[in-house]
């Protein structure tokens, strides 16, 4: 009975998603997990599917909210209709595009994420990836299952790749391997959070004297019974019509950059482009286009990468896009590598976002892209 009792929890976990409306911090209210959902509920399949990290989502989300003058919940408005415009005025059809890039996202996220929208039956005429150096190299992430993506995509079909990998530890593999078969562990953290908040608030209620740290509405954590737990502090991601998406200052993202970069990891460097090459492998065998763009860097960005790094990573993103006959744009070119150009050093600001995505849209109506969805049109018709 209590096998079958675990079986039930476990399939609920995987089926309902009861976290996702908890007032706790968890893998199923992250921003990928978000945008997912929002894809799988949508009436078809959008023609182009943008992937990448918030390289990506800072120009999509900024342009939009300006261009639709109000503030728009990024956990679940997906949509570019900007770039939609700017397509449609270089094409003789108006493409859909949603984006489903999100923050941090590496090259085996985007994989995880292009397959599953895949296997959800949305499947577009082309992927367009948005790529950064960042996406293959980040000290800050330490094992390919340490992002939301993977623990909410990865599944397991992975698990004889993963567990054949040379280069991950075996009690990694292990975890990996009882996270993807085991729902329980998998959600164990977001479970002990969610527990952890409603222990407090019954013992709260029980016990009049008992009182827990809260956050107010200044920020500052004290005790007190008004305002927020640490563990139901969820972020309200949005983007505001002329203003740039939530981030730290320039010293610190500079800082935190420079953590990313150094000491350079062969290692990772290597496993995320095999992602690469399988989100490659796995748009050819189901013909689907995909654009590789390499996204604006800022000058103070490029230097905190170690010497001949920025060049050895282009001319792999180059020369896989090549052997796989994919699109590639090369957008860190002119007066793109401009630090003005960037609120953080990183991110393009709300200003030039709108420019951003009307290059991008010139390029990639030469591309391979513009083929791609025109024969989707004409097989749905």
């Amino acid at each position: 009975m209590a096998l079958l009792l675990l079986a039930a929890v476990d399939a609920w976990l995987l089926t309902v998603h009861p976290l996702a409306g908890a007032s706790t911090i968890a893998l199923d209210r992250s921003e990928g997990f978000s945008a997912m959902r929002v894809l799988e509920s949508g009436p078809a399949s959008p023609d182009v599917i943008l992937l990448g990290s918030s390289l990506v989502t800072a120009p999509v989300m900024q342009a939009e909210a300006t261009a639709l003058n109000r503030q728009l919940p990024r956990l679940s408005y997906r949509r570019s209709s900007v770039l939609e415009q700017y397509l449609a005025a270089r094409l003789d059809y108006s493409p859909t595009v949603f984006c489903l890039a999100s923050g941090g996202q590496m090259a085996s996220d985007a994989y995880y994420m292009a397959r599953h929208a895949i296997e959800a039956g949305k499947r577009p005429a082309a992927f367009v990836y948005g790529v950064g150096l960042r996406d293959f190299q980040d000290n800050l992430v330490p094992t390919i299952d340490s992002t939301e993506p993977f623990q909410c995509f990865a599944a397991v079909q992975d698990l004889p790749q993963l567990l054949t990998a040379q280069n991950i530890p075996a009690r990694l593999k292990l975890n990996m391997a009882v996270g993807r078969l085991w729902a329980l562990w998998r959600y164990r953290t977001d479970l002990r959070l969610y527990l952890t908040a409603q222990i407090k608030g019954g013992l709260e209620a029980l016990c009049p004297f008992t009182v827990f740290e809260r956050f107010d509405r200044a920020g500052r954590l004290r005790p007190s019974r008004q305002g927020k737990l640490p563990e139901e502090v969820v972020e309200d991601l949005t983007a505001a019509p002329g203003k740039e998406l939530e981030h730290f200052s320039r010293l610190e993202v500079m800082g935190s950059y420079r953590r990313r970069y150094n000491p350079f990891s062969p290692t990772q460097f290597e496993t995320q482009f095999q992602y690469l090459e399988r989100l490659l492998q796995l748009c050819r065998d189901d013909g689907i286009e995909l654009v590789a763009v390499n996204m604006p860097v800022s000058r103070d960005g490029q230097e905190l990468m170690p010497r001949g790094l920025y060049a050895t990573y282009l001319h792999s993103l180059q020369s896989l896009c090549a052997r796989y006959d994919a699109g590639f744009i090369n957008l860190n070119t002119g007066g793109w590598g401009d630090n003005a150009n960037y609120i953080d050093g990183v991110h393009l600001t709300a200003p030039v976002s709108n420019r951003f995505l009307k290059e991008l849209a010139d390029r990639l109506s030469r591309s391979p892209l513009s083929t791609a969805v025109r024969k989707q049109r004409i097989a749905q018709e």
